[in-house]
Protein backbone atom coordinates (compact mmCIF):
# COMPACT_ATOMS: atom_id res chain seq x y z
CA UNK A 1 0.00 0.00 0.00
CA UNK A 2 1.08 3.61 -0.49
CA UNK A 3 1.64 5.51 2.73
CA UNK A 4 2.57 9.18 3.08
CA UNK A 5 5.01 9.88 5.89
CA UNK A 6 5.87 13.33 7.20
CA UNK A 7 9.02 14.11 9.19
CA UNK A 8 9.01 17.12 11.51
CA UNK A 9 12.32 18.65 12.49
CA UNK A 10 14.40 21.77 12.81
CA UNK A 11 17.51 22.93 10.96
CA UNK A 12 19.93 24.66 13.30
CA UNK A 13 23.21 26.05 11.96
CA UNK A 14 26.18 24.73 13.93
CA UNK A 15 28.20 26.86 16.36
CA UNK A 16 30.94 27.47 13.76
CA UNK A 17 28.44 28.81 11.20
CA UNK A 18 29.18 32.29 9.88
CA UNK A 19 26.96 33.95 7.31
CA UNK A 20 23.35 34.41 6.29
CA UNK A 21 21.38 31.85 8.33
CA UNK A 22 18.20 32.10 6.22
CA UNK A 23 20.10 31.68 2.95
CA UNK A 24 21.95 28.66 4.34
CA UNK A 25 18.71 26.98 5.44
CA UNK A 26 17.09 27.75 2.09
CA UNK A 27 20.06 26.26 0.19
CA UNK A 28 20.08 23.19 2.43
CA UNK A 29 16.37 22.53 1.89
CA UNK A 30 16.76 22.99 -1.88
CA UNK A 31 19.57 20.44 -1.84
CA UNK A 32 17.56 17.97 0.26
CA UNK A 33 14.64 18.26 -2.17
CA UNK A 34 16.95 17.61 -5.14
CA UNK A 35 18.22 14.48 -3.40
CA UNK A 36 14.70 13.27 -2.56
CA UNK A 37 13.72 13.61 -6.21
CA UNK A 38 16.62 11.29 -7.12
CA UNK A 39 15.59 8.50 -4.74
CA UNK A 40 13.65 5.68 -6.43
CA UNK A 41 12.19 4.53 -3.09
CA UNK A 42 10.00 7.61 -2.58
CA UNK A 43 7.19 9.29 -4.51
CA UNK A 44 5.81 12.82 -4.35
CA UNK A 45 8.40 14.34 -2.00
CA UNK A 46 7.72 17.74 -0.54
CA UNK A 47 9.37 20.16 1.86
CA UNK A 48 7.94 23.09 3.77
CA UNK A 49 9.29 25.11 6.62
CA UNK A 50 10.06 28.41 8.22
CA UNK A 51 13.29 30.28 7.63
CA UNK A 52 12.62 32.31 10.78
CA UNK A 53 12.57 29.29 13.09
CA UNK A 54 14.34 26.62 11.04
CA UNK A 55 11.31 24.33 11.47
CA UNK A 56 10.93 21.93 8.57
CA UNK A 57 8.50 19.26 7.39
CA UNK A 58 9.54 16.72 4.80
CA UNK A 59 6.92 14.41 3.36
CA UNK A 60 7.33 11.40 1.09
CA UNK A 61 5.09 8.60 -0.11
CA UNK A 62 6.47 5.07 0.12
CA UNK A 63 5.16 1.64 -0.80
CA UNK A 64 5.09 -0.62 2.24
CA UNK A 65 3.17 -3.53 3.75
CA UNK A 66 2.42 -1.61 6.95
CA UNK A 67 2.99 1.54 8.94
CA UNK A 68 6.15 0.35 10.70
CA UNK A 69 7.81 -0.50 7.39
CA UNK A 70 6.64 2.80 5.85
CA UNK A 71 8.10 4.85 8.69
CA UNK A 72 11.38 2.94 8.50
CA UNK A 73 11.64 3.40 4.71
CA UNK A 74 10.75 7.09 4.90
CA UNK A 75 13.12 7.71 7.80
CA UNK A 76 16.00 6.13 5.88
CA UNK A 77 15.19 7.96 2.65
CA UNK A 78 14.80 11.36 4.29
CA UNK A 79 17.95 11.01 6.37
CA UNK A 80 19.87 9.79 3.30
CA UNK A 81 18.70 12.88 1.39
CA UNK A 82 19.95 15.14 4.20
CA UNK A 83 23.34 13.38 4.21
CA UNK A 84 23.64 13.53 0.40
CA UNK A 85 22.91 17.27 0.65
CA UNK A 86 25.78 17.59 3.18
CA UNK A 87 23.39 18.38 6.04
CA UNK A 88 24.53 16.86 9.33
CA UNK A 89 21.87 14.94 11.27
CA UNK A 90 23.35 15.02 14.78
CA UNK A 91 20.67 14.27 17.34
CA UNK A 92 18.37 12.56 14.80
CA UNK A 93 18.27 9.35 16.84
CA UNK A 94 17.78 11.27 20.09
CA UNK A 95 14.24 12.23 19.09
CA UNK A 96 11.75 9.34 19.43
CA UNK A 97 10.40 8.33 16.04
CA UNK A 98 6.78 8.85 17.13
CA UNK A 99 7.58 12.53 17.80
CA UNK A 100 9.44 12.97 14.51
CA UNK A 101 7.15 11.10 12.10
CA UNK A 102 3.47 10.92 11.27
CA UNK A 103 1.79 8.98 8.50
CA UNK A 104 -1.44 8.15 6.70
CA UNK A 105 -2.51 5.85 3.90
CA UNK A 106 -3.11 7.42 0.51
CA UNK A 107 -4.69 4.55 -1.45
CA UNK A 108 -8.34 4.87 -2.43
CA UNK A 109 -8.97 1.13 -1.91
CA UNK A 110 -8.37 1.65 1.81
CA UNK A 111 -11.48 3.82 2.14
CA UNK A 112 -14.42 2.49 4.13
CA UNK A 113 -17.73 2.06 2.32
CA UNK A 114 -20.51 4.17 3.82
Amino acid sequence: MKIEVTMHGQLIPGPAFIGDRDAAIDRALDSVMEELLRLPSVEDPGISGSLATGDVEVNVTVIADGLDEAVSLANSAIRSAFHAADVVTDGWDDVPEHLRMQWHKVEADDLIDA
